[in-house]
């Protein structure tokens, strides 16, 4: 809004007679004594009913429960409940959820000691021995709850690994006797060739591994089992052996026969008998 004196306005009113009362007032048309004077602008009143939050500011009820309070319905008239009647809502939605837990079959048969590792019990699933609710199941992946009734069929598991069947079979094909045989078990791991040497009658065996906690259970309580974890059968010496073995089986991974043979040979009696599982991959 302009406002100017009495002087100028008859000036300008004089200059403005020809013209239309709504052309535009030229800023060249003033004097340079004219004040421009500025309205204040209105002042915006927020509106009525709510209040301004931070964005940090808790809502009510929920700053003793977190963010995941939220999600909880909050009594009527707003009063906050305590941190018990949450816990029993929380517990309520999420105890549905326990129930629908699932596994993979593969890790199911391991948890209810169906078969000792994973891998293993992927080879009774291909086979078609693993029946799901009275149904073959074909794939290891396949999901089951903890309520499923899961069977094997076909003959018992002889060893504790299908190591143990690899190793029976050699023996058998190449008539190898192991009766009261000290032997050495190179690459031990579960256990599946220690297992088979024992039941054929041997001895003494010493199980020998790089890893830890692999061996199965039963075969580490029994009393003729050496159980020798942490080692590396590269740096393996007569000295720490209880017992000079006539009779070495290795199922080594990772590793090439030509590394492992120095120490194992050195480790053996003259004309000592080698089982060595050749894994080309390896090789």
């Amino acid at each position: 809004m302009l406002r100017l004196s009495g002087s100028e306005s008859a000036s300008l009113s004089r200059t403005s007679s020809s013209a239309s009362s709504s052309r535009p007032i030229s800023s060249r048309s003033l004097s340079p004594t004219s004040a421009l004077v500025a309205t204040p602008l209105p002042v915006l009143v927020p509106r009525t009913g709510r209040r301004p939050r931070s964005l940090g500011e808790p809502f009510p009820g929920t700053a003793s429960f977190g963010r995941a309070a939220r999600i909880l319905p909050q009594p009527a008239g707003g009063t906050p409940r305590s941190r018990a009647d949450r816990w029993t809502i929380l517990g309520a939605w999420t105890r549905p959820c326990a129930r629908r837990v699932r596994r993979r079959l593969d890790a199911e048969l391991v948890r209810r000691g169906l078969a000792s590792t994973r891998s293993e019990a992927g080879v009774a699933v291909r086979s078609g021995t693993v029946l799901v609710a009275g149904r073959p199941a074909m794939k290891a992946g396949t999901l089951v709850a903890p309520e499923d009734p899961i069977v094997l069929t076909g003959p018992p598991r002889r060893f504790v690994s299908r190591g143990g069947e690899k190793l029976e079979a050699a023996l058998v094909r190449f008539e190898v006797d192991v009766t009261n045989a000290l032997a050495l078990d190179a690459g031990a791991s579960t256990g599946g060739f220690t297992d088979c040497l024992l039941r054929r009658g041997a001895a003494r065996v010493a199980a020998v591994d790089v890893g830890y906690g692999q061996l199965d259970w039963r075969l580490r309580e029994d009393p003729r089992v050496t159980v020798m974890e942490r080692t590396n059968v590269r740096d393996l010496e007569p000295g720490q052996l209880p017992f000079v073995p006539g009779l070495v089986t290795a199922d080594l991974s990772f590793i090439s026969l030509r590394l492992a043979l120095p120490a194992l040979r050195r480790c053996t009696t003259p004309g000592a008998t080698f089982m060595l599982l050749v894994k080309p991959q390896f090789e």
